[in-house]
Order: C-alpha cells, then sequence, then structure tokens
C-alpha cells in the first residue's frame, strides 16, 4: 500500500472494500463470529491501513469510505451491518486525527443496477423494503461530484431514494 500511494500521491482515498458475498445459514440463532470478524476488518482495519500509508504523504485531501446501513431486515446481513458501523467509527475516526482531510462516510441503501446488488437479490436477500428503497448508481457519482467540489460538509452523507 505505501509504495503505491507514495508513486501516485493521490488526492481523494475512496474505501469502498468490503467481503464478498456469503450465503448465511437460515438459521440465524447461532452467530458465525469468524464471518463477524471478518468483515470487520475488512470495513475497520482496512481503511486504518490506508490511513496509515496516506498520511506519510501531503497530497491526500480527501477520505471518502462507501458504506451501508447498520440495520436490514434480514437477519443473514448481521455481519456486514456491524462491519459499516465500525466503517462510520473508523471515518470519524481519520476525521478528528487528520484534520487537514476532508472525511465522508457515504451511507448507501441497496445500489441497484450493480453486480454485488443482483448477487445478493438472486441470494434471496435485500427483497421487500430494501429493494424497494435502492437507488441508481447515478446517486452516489453525484454525490462523490458534490463532495468534490465542496458542495458537501465532511461527515456522513445519507443516500436514499428520496433524495
Amino acid at each position: 500500500m505505501q509504495n503505491l500511494v507514495d508513486r501516485e500521491q493521490p488526492n481523494v482515498f475512496v474505501h469502498a472494500a468490503g467481503l464478498a458475498l456469503r450465503t448465511s445459514p437460515e438459521d440465524t440463532s447461532e452467530v458465525n463470529w469468524a464471518d463477524v470478524v471478518d468483515h470487520l476488518a475488512a470495513k475497520s482495519v482496512g481503511p486504518l491501513t490506508m490511513l496509515e500509508a496516506a498520511r506519510r504523504v501531503a497530497s491526500v485531501t480527501h477520505f471518502v469510505s462507501l458504506g451501508g446501513r447498520e440495520m436490514f431486515e434480514d437477519p443473514r446481513l448481521g455481519a456486514y451491518a456491524v462491519a459499516n458501523g465500525a466503517l462510520w467509527a473508523a471515518t470519524q475516526f481519520i476525521s478528528l486525527h487528520m484534520k487537514a482531510w476532508k472525511a465522508y462516510y457515504i451511507d448507501m441503501p441497496l445500489v441497484l443496477g450493480t453486480g454485488h446488488a443482483e448477487d445478493l437479490v438472486q441470494a434471496g436477500l435485500h427483497t421487500g423494503a430494501e429493494r424497494a428503497m435502492g437507488i441508481p448508481i447515478s446517486d452516489v457519482v453525484e454525490a462523490f461530484d458534490r463532495i468534490l467540489e465542496g458542495s458537501i460538509t465532511p461527515g456522513r452523507v445519507m443516500l436514499s431514494a428520496q433524495n
């Protein structure tokens, strides 16, 4: 990571990492703690690793993390939801400790038309109300544009079908 940052000298860091879709058992009475830990690592240790590499270069002005809701109607998304809370906390940590950066957490519902969304729907997740509240990818692109032009205040950016 450090070699890449040193070479590219980025202005904007975007944390869009997570875990590939994992099918959870229908019986959600037992928590798969290894799955929770894996999701947490991807969405908390990941951005903090990026922070460590980026803090050594003076080029970074923005840190943008792509997250989602911390609650879902389907309990099989519990580990993912917990990790989104960790990503929001990591973004706040970055904002607190990297005063020269503008840090954003884009909180998104299901982004329709993406391969990830289709995989979730085919797996039987994100049906019903969550799918009805989904947004097009163009809403995410528009939020990025508004962040980079400075018309959105740093912090949590809530995207929804009503935006």
